[in-house]
């Protein structure tokens, strides 16, 4: 699946083309979770 995974436009978000898509921040805050840099509630 995460081989054809597209950049979207304005490059706020990565997506699938079937109107599957991940916010970058949202992206970024669950890569700083795993990182153990950011506390979760």
């Amino acid at each position: 699946m995460f081989g054809t995974v597209q950049v979207g436009e304005w490059a706020f978000d990565v997506n699938w083309g079937d109107d599957r898509e991940l916010a970058a921040v949202t992206l970024h805050r669950l890569a700083l979770e795993q990182a153990g840099k950011v506390m979760t509630g």
